[in-house]
Parts: structure tokens; C-alpha cells; sequence
């Protein structure tokens, strides 16, 4: 570990931060280890996107620069010898360096997948989006909420925004304002929480509206191929009464 030059955070404190997302990832599943269920608020969701970003922010570094190619190994080495450990979450055996360039998105896939997905967890997820997208925003604080609101839909509904470099650290978006291609200001927000929410949102509400078409396909198939069994078995009952009814006649 003698190769570590990475000065804003030690090899050990990374490690340790890691293994606190890993908790929480574990807990926006929707349950504790107990098998309760894991209440979610706000400022946990934003504390959760805090720490993603500040991740995102350390392999943004490690990764733009060649200076930091032995830390980026021994990071690498580091999450390997934590995956290999049998106590791991099996369901997060994937996780790697590459996972935590976007945990943003990662928490935020946990947090929407979680299932009953309760009002309650809904309510806190939207607010906390809204929330973080609010204040990293530099120009909110001239404006009031209802603009703020009011542009933050607009922008949602009409740009796509790029997966890559998806979420912005806090500091980089308060410390340079936006720009247009004249390098006039630029009025719109970047919304990147709440989009991708949306987004995963909608994706969540079509699976829900397949698996419903599904089901309805498969009870119209069931009662379909019941009714023919149905009167299949009636039509040989009747055969056979018929048959029996001439013998005897004869």
C-alpha cells in the first residue's frame, strides 16, 4: 500500500466510506438485516447522494490522471479482497471501481427498485431528488421555489441529459456557473436526480403494466382452455350416453 499518492482522502478512509455505501445499499433494498423494514427520509436519501458523489468526485480523479494509475490497482485490489470476503452481499458481488464512477446512480436504482415501494419512501425519495438538484443548482438562490419548480419541469421534460458524467459534484456546479455555446448565461437547470428518477420511475411503472398485460393474457388462456376441456368432456359424455342409450335399445 506503499503506492497510494491520492492526498484528498487515504487508501483506509476510501475503503471505510466504501463499506458505508455498501450498508447503505444494503438498507435501500427496503429492509434491515433484522428482516424490518428500512424507513427512509430525506435527509438519509441526501446524506446516501452525498457520499456517491463525493465517490464519484475521488474515481473522477484517480481515473483522469496517470499519476494515480498505482492507486487506482490498489483501490481495485482493495474492493476485490472485500468482494472475496464470504460475509459480502452476494446480490452486490459486481460492485467494482467501475460501479463507483456512477454510484449515484446506483443508489438511486436501489432506492426505486425497493419493493412494496411504499408512498411513504416515495414521498421522501422526491423530495430528496428535488432537494439536491435545488440547491446544486448556483443561480437558485436569486430565484423562488416555484420558478425553480416550474424550470426544473420544463428542463425534465424536454432535454435528455447525457449518462455520461450524469451527476456533478456539488462543488463543481456552484463553483462555475453554466454557459451557453455564446457564453452568455444560461438559464436552464440541470435537473440530473430528479430526471433520473423519472426515468427509472416510468421504466418501473412499464414493467408493472407488462407484467399486469401478462397476467391478464395468461387468466383469458387459462379460461379459454378451460371452457374447451369443459366442453370437450361434455361432448364425450354426451357420445357416450348415446351409445349406451342405443344398446340398450337394441
Amino acid at each position: 500500500m506503499g503506492s497510494w499518492s491520492y492526498q484528498d482522502a487515504s487508501l483506509e478512509d476510501l475503503v471505510i466510506m466504501v463499506k458505508g455505501f455498501i450498508d447503505m445499499t444494503i438498507l435501500a433494498s427496503g429492509y434491515q438485516s433484522s428482516g424490518r423494514l428500512a424507513h427512509w427520509d430525506s435527509q438519509n436519501i441526501k446524506n446516501a447522494l452525498h457520499l456517491a458523489l463525493f465517490l464519484e468526485h475521488v474515481m473522477k480523479d484517480l481515473s483522469s490522471s496517470d499519476d494515480y494509475r498505482d492507486s487506482l490497482e490498489e483501490l481495485d485490489a482493495a474492493l476485490c479482497g472485500m468482494i472475496s470476503n464470504p460475509y459480502f452481499p452476494q446480490g452486490l458481488a459486481h460492485f467494482s471501481s467501475k460501479v463507483l464512477c456512477k454510484v449515484s446512480e446506483f443508489m438511486l436504482e436501489h432506492l426505486i427498485s425497493v419493493f412494496p415501494l411504499r408512498d411513504e419512501h416515495l414521498k421522501s425519495l422526491l423530495t430528496a431528488n428535488v432537494e439536491m438538484d435545488y440547491h446544486m443548482h448556483p443561480k437558485t438562490d436569486s430565484r423562488s421555489l416555484n420558478e425553480i419548480f416550474e424550470t426544473l419541469m420544463f428542463n425534465t421534460s424536454k432535454n435528455p441529459v447525457n449518462n455520461e458524467n450524469f451527476f456533478l459534484r456539488e462543488e463543481s456546479l456552484n463553483s462555475s456557473p453554466n454557459s451557453s455555446p455564446s457564453g452568455q448565461a444560461d438559464d436552464s437547470i440541470r435537473c440530473p436526480f430528479s430526471l433520473f428518477t423519472a426515468q427509472a420511475l416510468e421504466r418501473r411503472q412499464q414493467s408493472v403494466s407488462l407484467i399486469s398485460s401478462a397476467e391478464t393474457g395468461l387468466d383469458i388462456l387459462s379460461s379459454g382452455l378451460r371452457d374447451l376441456y369443459v366442453r370437450e368432456d361434455d361432448d364425450a359424455l354426451t357420445v357416450k350416453v348415446n351409445q349406451t342409450t342405443n344398446f340398450i335399445r337394441k
